[in-house]
C-alpha cells in the first residue's frame, strides 16, 4: 500500500477530531459534576 499523503492524513484528522473532542467532554463529566458539587456554588476551574 502507498505512503499516506499530508493532505489525506490532514483530511482523515479532521474527520476523527470532532468525535475525540466530543467524547472527552463526555468522559469529563463526573469529574466535572463532582467539582460543581464541591464547589457549592462557587466558581471551578473548569
Amino acid at each position: 500500500t502507498p505512503m499516506p499523503t499530508r493532505n489525506s492524513l490532514n483530511s482523515k484528522l479532521l474527520e476523527e477530531y470532532p468525535m475525540m473532542v466530543d467524547q472527552t467532554l463526555l468522559d469529563s463529566m463526573p469529574r466535572r459534576c463532582q467539582a460543581d458539587n464541591d464547589a457549592k456554588g462557587y466558581p471551578t476551574k473548569y
